[in-house]
């Protein structure tokens, strides 16, 4: 039994967005046999990118349902069901994470259809769902709006079944009979990772511990373990248990991979312009990039990581009143030669500093109180060494936390 699904959001900070609209159709391999579609009050904001998207306003929203009132319909209509969706890492995080907040642990298999289209039908220029309707002729009415990319969703995943002559999307039906056997041990690992990101160390049972970053929430490290039993079942069999090493917010995270020398991926397929007088973003050019850029003004570039963050930024610095290059440089360029940068540390209690020396981050450390860094001294016996050679995307996530006001510069005494 399938769970075809597809869920729209109001496009709110990494972990905290919600739900504003859902759409599931619950299908037995033949027909449909029931199905769920629901405008949610997100009781949030929505951002004007996504109202755009999707064409659903906060006014719509009033009067709909929240989501602890369509909570129990959900797991009714998905219970005994694998989650079908088109990136459904997505959905299901968004499930995950408002049941969280209700205190339930919600817990599915999943099948994206996008990897499964990659294989199954090559020699499609996009496999986003629009484009691939557009290929095979799938009615789609008004993308992303739940009902319309569900019933889309199951009409892919129809031709999916097809197509499928070895028998590959039943066998991973029976790959997750295998993979619950497994998934069993890491469930009590599971569930001391932090909500939020964080290092895992795998030790084996060898004795050798191995470091990965997981850079989003452990929905996305359960998501990687799933994908590791399938494909390396004898490595997942020789780990002996899992750590974690919480890292809190994306910049720690850089800042804590950098200092361990561990893989730290940030993309950056944006970049901001000032052009005739307007605010922009244009597809980066890597070979525009400066790779050797630090935080002082003459090195200004600012880097983007989506469509919705540029959409973010344009609206801030428009609210500012920023009508010149020279002013987004300036405030996100550091005003002294050496100086601490304050920002969110790992968790509400705790601070983060980054000491910086002619616009190079030099250092790194967390505190509670600020007299516990009031002087190099003190700081210094707090601080971690970042290596010589610092990559440009650090530098671009300090730019904009020095621009978006996250992150504020103190001298030193």
């Amino acid at each position: 039994m399938y769970a075809v699904l597809d869920i729209e959001a109001n496009g709110g900070k990494f972990g905290e967005e919600k739900i504003i609209e859902i759409a599931v159709l619950r299908y037995d391999g033949e027909k449909v046999t029931d199905e769920l579609f629901a405008l949610v009050n997100p009781e949030a904001s929505i951002n004007p990118y996504v109202e755009k998207l999707t064409g659903i306003y906060s006014h719509h929203l009033k009067s709909a349902p929240k989501f602890p009132q369509v909570a129990r319909r959900i797991l009714e209509i998905t219970e005994g069901c694998i989650l079908v969706g088109h990136n459904v890492g997505f959905d299901y995080r968004m499930l995950q994470q408002s049941f969280q907040d209700l205190g339930y642990r919600y817990e599915r298999e999943t099948i994206d259809t996008l990897p499964l289209a990659e294989k199954l039908i090559p020699g499609i220029p996009s496999y986003g769902l629009s484009k691939l309707c557009d290929a095979l002729a799938i009615p789609l009415l008004k993308a992303h709006r739940a009902g319309d990319d569900a019933r889309a969703t199951l009409e892919l995943f129809k031709i999916l079944l097809l197509k499928d002559p070895s028998g590959e999307i039943f066998a991973q039906q029976k790959d997750l009979e295998y993979s619950n056997i497994q998934l069993k041990r890491l469930k009590n690992w599971l569930k001391e990772a932090p909500l939020d990101r964080s290092i895992a160390h795998f030790l084996h049972t060898s004795g050798k511990t191995n470091q990965r970053f997981f850079s989003y929430t452990k929905n996305d490290l359960a998501d990687f373990l799933g994908k590791m039993i399938l494909q390396y079942p004898k490595e997942v069999e020789n780990i002996e248990n899992i750590s974690f090493e919480r890292t809190g917010n994306q910049l720690c995270s850089a800042l804590m991979c950098y200092s361990k020398s561990l893989h730290f991926s940030v993309q950056f397929p944006y970049e901001l312009v000032f052009h005739e007088g307007e605010w922009g973003k244009t597809p980066l050019d890597i070979e525009r990039v400066n790779l050797k850029q630090n935080l002082l003004g003459e090195t200004a570039q600012l880097c983007l990581q989506s469509a919705s963050q540029a959409s973010k930024l344009i609206q801030h610095i428009t609210s500012q009143n920023y009508t010149e290059w020279e002013n987004v440089a300036a405030r996100s360029s550091v005003k002294h030669d050496e100086s601490l940068l304050i920002g969110h540390g790992r968790n509400r209690g705790e601070k983060l500093f980054i000491h910086q020396k002619q616009g190079i981050p030099k250092a790194f450390g967390f505190y509670q109180l600020f007299h516990q860094i009031s002087s190099e001294e003190k700081f210094q016996s707090r601080a971690v060494i970042l290596p010589e050679e610092v990559p440009w995307q650090l530098i671009q996530l300090l730019r904009m936390g020095l621009l978006q006001k996250n992150l504020q510069e103190k001298t030193l005494e």
